[in-house]
């Protein structure tokens, strides 16, 4: 493998990334010479393409699963939030230093404010799944103060898992399997809810756990799912007339404070928009 962009994102599988798409088009906004592509990198290569970057002209890049925890080892400083969380999907070159940052909390709660006008303290949060995805929402919520979170998941214990993570800051946070009969009362009395599950992704199975006779029209249901943007867990919030918000924004905007943390300078987020919009529609 070589290196042969500036800036770039890292993960197995890679192909599905639209990330080079927004960011390559951010770049040739602000008139930079950079270049932005993807590498697929299997976990046994994440070594050698460490090595790569060290003795590369590559001043920083995104990384996707399955590398946002192990990335972390080679790094020579991680940012505080990214240790929270214990995952890095920005790393920033400064010299031969390479730091590691997570932008995904900041692009989760961008994409809820730019969305609403919810007081998040007075909000209670149902978030399905207890992936990597659910973590930095997770952490993001318990920052921003929710007044309760619970986290719904097929498996309890995974679901446990999860919440054990953030242990001292856990008092208002619940957990339940979607097959416990009480499952529904929490989608009933949610304020938010956030599907960090793959239901509704494209080619892929699953039937979401609820229908829009659950929901009410102040819901505000917000899908980490991108493609499609009109998933079916917010097509089932638009026959509540709920606001709905597509995983795109949080994959936007967490590509645009990475894109700060490179340059240093206010990122072209419309820009961004409107190419990453352009490979989904």
């Amino acid at each position: 493998m070589s290196l042969t962009t500036t800036f770039g994102i890292i993960g197995y599988p890679i192909s599905h990334s639209i990330s080079p798409v927004f960011q390559q088009a951010a770049f040739d906004f602000v008139g930079s010479s950079d270049t932005y592509k993807s590498y697929e990198v299997h976990p046994e290569q994440l070594h050698s393409f460490m090595e790569l970057v060290k003795d590369s002209n590559m001043r920083g890049f995104n990384v996707t699963v399955p590398h946002k925890s192990a990335v972390m080892e080679y790094l020579d400083e991680i940012d505080d939030w990214a240790l929270k969380a214990g995952a890095v999907n920005t790393v920033v070159r400064t010299g031969n230093m390479l730091k590691g940052y997570n932008t995904d909390g900041y692009g989760f709660m961008t994409g809820l404010y730019s969305n609403t006008d919810i007081k998040i303290t007075e909000s209670n949060v149902l978030i399905l799944g207890a992936g990597g995805s659910a973590r930095a929402v997770l952490l993001s919520l318990m920052d921003a103060e929710a007044k309760s979170i619970c986290i719904a998941n097929r498996t309890l214990d995974n679901a446990e898992l999860l919440q054990r993570r953030f242990d001292e800051r856990s008092s208002n946070t619940h957990v339940i399997a979607i097959s416990d009969p009480k499952f529904l009362s929490y989608v009933q009395n949610a304020d938010v809810i956030v599907n960090c599950t793959t239901i509704g992704m494209k080619n892929t199975d699953g039937i979401l756990p609820f229908t829009d006779s659950d929901i009410h029209s102040e819901t505000i249901l917000y899908d980490l799912v991108y493609n499609p943007l009109r998933t079916l867990m917010l097509r089932e919030g638009e026959k509540a007339n709920c606001t709905v918000i597509s995983g795109i924004d949080m994959l936007v905007y967490q590509g645009a404070k990475a894109f700060q943390l490179w340059f240093d300078k206010e990122p072209p987020v419309q820009v961004m928009f409107n190419a990453a919009k352009s490979m989904i529609l």
